[in-house]
């Protein structure tokens, strides 16, 4: 079962599998509930809701814009970190991934409280365009500590791009204040890459 987190709400994406074994059921009771196929109209049009509501509002699209911009780059540093912590040799590599990766972590969960407070239709998903590229070289990197801080300091860019620019131009109090709190965060870790 996938989970897809909608502002306040969840929604659960049931394998079609389990939804044809629980509509066949056990052949003579009938069941109220919605069909598979209910299920998944229903979960399609509050997706299709949310995102009209966003496409409809040129402050929310600019919020949903900056956040899946900081998602894509904090949840490549989380996936590259996580492939990192086991296949780095070097000790100070091991080290700035253990003391960032928990970090990043900590500003993926409040930027989702941020979003929580700005609008429900907000979403995120920190697995951009780029994750599985990027995940797949971090596997077969030769050199786990060169790839992992080749691929950490670009993503860092454009996290750090994103933050700025939305600094200069955002509207919504919850996410300039995270930007403003992250950033601060952010910075001590571009110092300590910088020694890498």
């Amino acid at each position: 079962m996938t989970i897809i987190t909608r502002g306040r709400t969840a929604i659960a994406l049931i394998p079609v599998s389990l939804l044809m074994l629980t509509a066949c059921g056990d052949g003579g009771a009938t069941d109220a509930g919605p069909t598979p196929d209910e299920v998944v109209a229903d979960i399609e049009a509050e997706m299709q809701a949310a995102e009209i509501a966003v496409a409809n509002s040129g402050e929310l699209t600019e919020a949903q814009d900056f956040i899946d911009r900081v998602a894509a780059a904090g949840g490549l540093m989380v996936g590259i970190a996580d492939i990192a912590s086991r296949d780095a040799k070097r000790d100070d590599v091991k080290a700035y991934v253990e003391s960032s990766i928990a970090d990043h972590r900590l500003m993926l969960a409040s930027l989702k409280a941020a979003m929580q407070e700005t609008s429900p239709d907000l979403t995120m998903n920190t697995k951009g365009d780029a994750f599985e590229q990027a995940m797949a070289e971090m596997r077969g990197a030769l050199n786990a500590d060169d790839m992992y801080l080749k691929k950490t300091r670009a993503a860092r860019r454009e996290f750090v791009a994103a933050i700025d620019d939305y600094l200069e131009t955002g509207t919504y109090p919850a996410l300039v204040s995270w930007a403003k709190d992250v950033k601060i965060t952010t910075e001590a870790h571009g110092d300590q890459l910088a020694k890498l």
